[in-house]
């Protein structure tokens, strides 16, 4: 709920794309501009989130792989765009009646009925897939792909921290 109220209070703000740009290459980018406007400002919210909460002594090539991972950790929810409003009934359902999210997650994305559903359970999936196909390292398709998993089942990974700064910086925004 919190990210929904602000996503509307994103929509008078202009994404930083010179921001973006700085970490990500142009296949990259072309996928971070895919995402709808919202979803670029959150982003670049959760990058800023992570930099600004991160030790100064990090491996540089892990930061620049988070910082990627951070701009694109949403790009999958472009290959079925939801509305902000749509957004809200998948995590509501999610509390309240567990089974039926999971039945509905798996239906079509191509119906406006499930699509919110499907676009939530599979985007960390689809983004990943997408990040692969424009080159992204190994570290940022994984971070990617694992980052609305429970990060204690991947405690002895040796990206787990990593997968820990990005979803509490997820979290945050």
């Amino acid at each position: 709920m919190r990210q929904g109220i602000r996503a509307l209070l994103s929509l008078r703000q202009t994404p930083d794309l010179a921001e973006a740009a700085a970490y990500l290459t142009a296949p990259q980018l072309a996928l971070f501009r895919r995402m709808p406007h919202i979803e670029q400002i959150h982003a670049l919210n959760v990058l800023r989130t992570l930099f600004a909460n991160l030790p100064p002594d990090g491996d540089l090539r892990a930061l620049d792989d988070l910082a990627a991972a951070a701009l694109l950790h949403d790009v999958g929810k472009s290959r079925y765009p939801v509305r902000i409003w749509q957004k809200t009934l998948p995590v509501l359902v999610g509390r309240a009646a567990p089974v039926l999210y999971e039945t509905l997650a798996d239906k079509d994305p191509r119906h406006w009925l499930w699509r919110a559903f499907a676009v939530k359970r599979h985007h960390p999936a689809w983004g990943a897939e997408m990040a692969r196909t424009a080159h992204a390292s190994e570290r940022v398709v994984w971070l990617i792909a694992h980052h609305q998993d429970d990060a204690a089942q991947w405690d002895e990974h040796p990206h787990a921290a990593l997968l820990r700064a990005l979803q509490a910086a997820d979290d945050a925004n």
